[in-house]
């Protein structure tokens, strides 16, 4: 990984390869997904120190950053290769616990919007993109044949990756 900062410095971050894709927590904290699947790395990057956060879970990947302050999102398995869900890190204390109660199916990909609260995702298996109210898994929107949604920031768009016609 490498940060370029605004002063055009490009900084590599000497933490090896990533397994997928890195998110912001704020500005001065990045989350990524570390090489052996069961760590999510957490770099400062004003002090370049890196935290080496453990979770039960195997093969984090899609980190987003959540709600709270200190959230991270992230979908992984509990078992290597086993069926995957949404999970929060909280940063601060390192815990780990679902992150949305109500979804009760396997998950394969999803998006979260942290200004309105939202979650689009398609289960497992799926033929349908889902968006919900994060909280209480309400559907506000679900479009057949998508592979992946994303809300506006506001809500008012939506997003979506599939093949064939609207």
């Amino acid at each position: 990984l490498w940060v370029l900062k605004d002063t055009g410095e490009n900084y590599p971050l000497r933490v090896g390869i990533p397994r997928a894709d890195s998110a912001w927590i704020n500005d001065d904290l990045l989350a990524y997904p570390d090489a052996n699947g069961r760590q999510i790395g957490v770099y400062t990057v004003a002090t370049h120190v890196l935290y080496l956060l453990e979770i039960d879970h195997s093969e984090p990947e899609q980190l987003a950053h959540g709600k709270d302050v200190d959230d991270v999102l992230y979908l992984a398995s509990d078992v290597p290769g086993g069926v995957k869900d949404i999970h929060r890190l909280q940063v601060n204390s390192g815990a780990t616990e679902k992150a949305f109660s109500w979804l009760t199916e396997g998950v394969e990909n999803f998006t979260y919007q942290r200004a309105t609260d939202t979650v689009c995702y398609r289960a497992l298996g799926g033929t349908e993109v889902i968006c919900a109210q994060a909280e209480d898994g309400k559907v506000l929107r679900r479009v057949k044949n998508r592979k992946r949604g994303v809300l506006s920031v506001d809500g008012r768009y939506l997003v979506t990756e599939g093949d064939g016609v609207a």
